[in-house]
């Protein structure tokens, strides 16, 4: 078996979003592009969901990918049988940087 150790971070940061969510409907996901403060992000580093304390019932984040500079998709599914539309809240978000 082999294992690919993959690239190595060299630092790291939370960062705090404030995210007004659109309304997503009944058993679907969706992606929604995350933009951080210049300078904070590149291509090359990774991006991971903290909490969100006042995240509605019902909304999952299933986590983040296609990172870019200064900006990433964060996935997000509705488990209920209703459409939720959450009010604008504070995400956290773990930023990895690669050396």
């Amino acid at each position: 078996m082999t294992v690919n150790t993959g690239a190595q971070f060299n630092s790291g940061q939370v960062v705090t979003v404030n995210i007004d969510l659109a309304s997503i409907a009944a058993n679907t996901t969706v992606d929604v592009a995350v933009a951080l403060p210049a300078g904070t992000m590149d291509a090359a580093d990774r991006a991971k969901f903290i909490g969100a304390p006042a995240l509605n019932h019902g909304l999952l984040v299933q986590g983040c990918h296609t990172p870019g500079v200064d900006t990433f998709l964060m996935r997000v599914s509705n488990v209920t049988a209703g459409a939720l539309d959450a009010a604008a809240i504070a995400f956290d978000f773990l930023i990895l940087r690669r050396a």
